[in-house]
């Protein structure tokens, strides 16, 4: 407890005290029938704090264990054509893959899985020419088949219907995390492969020296390799909002004309400044240091930088509402982990009434 001066609409100087309160919040805490998920709940506080000075978020815990590929996120799809020559068809499929956190080798495995068994599936016999791997020197995805000419169909939206996505914005909107394939080094076009007489070497491999295994674009084949690197290991940031308590400005992600200043007249005109950013639009930032499995702890003392001031004081505060977000807006999926943390809520009090008391 601190004494300080503090003028509060008072003819009179009056002294005060910073009184400081803690309130821990779990996420079992919340009414589960009205807020189903975690990332999104309100309480009402044990107390009606009053006169209160500022407000900040002492410490919290955090599961790690996100999952970056998800029906929630709109990663787990991509779309493929495969072509068999000549008087055949082109036949198009349509993979899914899990929710989960994958390491790059599970990711590619499942990948090959996947594409093998859709062409499977459409002539009920065992197809086996697709392979995926992952350079780990270049940090990049080669699709590769040693008989068939194919497309990787990422140019093309794949639909999420509302019950997967919940409250999520439209992923396939943005320039970035836009799906699967953009996860994997992928942007956004249809790819066509490319046919190759030799073999696909990778200097680091000793035995075999080829793509993945003896087989794979033995002497020919086609592949395509991703342009970008790949990104799955997700969000490095959870930012935390405060219902009408936030004070941490930020930028909107995604612009692609702020250059643009105004629109023009005419037939041809441009689109219009896409700038944006959001004044007071978080209570705090957290960073997500670790991988699965684990939890994040911080505190006020580690990498903790938030404090809401009010001037002049709150008058009451009786309940919170809290969110949980990326900075694109997602809402983070805790799934059926709890989270946990502590508020610090300085009041200020009256030192002549307190005495009195």
């Amino acid at each position: 407890m601190s004494k300080l001066n503090h003028h509060i609409n008072d003819p009179r100087e009056n002294n005060f005290v910073l009184d400081k309160k803690f309130i821990s919040i779990h996420s079992e805490d919340r009414d589960i029938k009205k807020w189903p998920r975690s990332n999104n709940f309100e309480v009402q506080l044990p107390d009606a704090y009053k006169n209160v000075h500022s407000i900040r978020l002492a410490d919290i815990s955090l599961p790690a264990n996100y999952y970056t590929f998800s029906n929630y996120n709109q990663n787990t799809k991509m779309g493929f054509q495969v072509d068999f020559g000549t008087g055949r068809t082109p036949i198009d499929c349509t993979i899914t893959i899990r929710d989960g956190f994958y390491q790059t080798d599970e990711l590619v495995n499942t990948l090959k899985n996947k594409m093998n068994q859709a062409v499977s599936n459409v002539f009920n016999t065992t197809y086996n020419s697709f392979t995926v791997f992952y350079d780990h020197v270049s940090f990049k995805i080669w699709f590769g088949n040693d008989q068939n000419s194919f497309i990787l169909k990422f140019g093309e939206q794949m639909i999420y219907d509302d019950k997967d996505r919940g409250q999520q914005p439209v992923m396939w909107n943005n320039h970035s995390k836009w799906g699967l394939p953009s996860n994997i080094g992928f942007d956004k076009i249809n790819y066509q492969s490319e046919i190759t007489n030799e073999d696909i070497r990778f200097d680091y491999l000793d035995d075999p020296p080829r793509f993945t295994n003896s087989n794979w674009l033995n002497a020919g084949g086609y592949y395509v390799e991703s342009p970008n690197i790949i990104s799955h290991l997700g969000e490095k940031n959870i930012y935390m909002e405060v219902d009408k308590y936030n004070s941490i400005d930020e930028l909107q992600p995604y612009s692609e004309a702020t250059t643009n200043l105004f629109a023009k007249k005419g037939p041809y005109k441009t689109n219009q400044n896409d700038y944006g950013t959001n004044v007071n639009s978080a209570f705090a930032k957290i960073p997500i240091p670790i991988l699965p499995f684990g939890r994040v702890i911080d505190t006020i003392n580690g990498s903790l930088r938030n404090v809401m001031f009010f001037n002049p004081p709150l008058d009451k505060l009786c309940k919170l509402k809290f969110l949980f977000r990326y900075h694109d807006g997602r809402l983070v999926d805790f799934n059926t982990s709890a989270i946990d943390f502590t508020l610090e809520i300085n009041v200020l009090r009256n030192e002549v009434e307190q005495r009195s008391n």
